[in-house]
């Protein structure tokens, strides 16, 4: 009978850490997307990225979100971009082109990309690797 109560404490202790770690991961996530400041890309000419970390432009009831990308420069740069055109998949570790592109001030209040809350090490370390979110449309090669 001890033996089953111990049991049972020592699950609820482990399931109950776990979850504690899964959720501190889920709000550094948070916080560093909400940290990110958002430009318009002054590039005249396009470039190139190799994709670490795409999500693609959705629609939630009313609530659209644009597509984003982060990827690594040709200077090694972990750089992002929203595009709010942008309907297709990128695969990871692709290179996707990144081009000058014209938001109103409208479209950067409502198409911001959609919040990725993941318990994943090596995404949330992408995620806040990258500080400055520009706005531009993606082509593929």
């Amino acid at each position: 009978m001890i033996g089953n109560r111990l049991n049972f404490l020592l699950i609820i202790l482990l399931f109950g850490c776990n979850t504690s770690k899964r959720f501190e991961a889920r709000e550094k996530a948070s916080e560093c997307q909400n940290d990110w400041i958002y430009y318009d890309c002054v590039h005249d000419s396009s470039f190139s990225i190799k994709t670490l970390l795409f999500k693609p432009y959705k629609v939630h009831h009313i609530t659209a979100f644009s597509s984003l990308v982060i990827g690594v420069n040709e200077a090694g740069d972990t750089v992002g971009f929203v595009d709010k055109d942008f309907k297709y998949n990128i695969e990871i570790g692709t290179k996707v082109i990144i081009e000058k592109s014209d938001w109103d001030l409208d479209q950067k209040k409502r198409l911001r990309p959609v919040s990725i809350w993941i318990n994943d090490k090596k995404i949330n370390k992408i995620l806040c690797s990258v500080h400055i979110i520009g706005y531009a449309n993606f082509k593929n090669p």
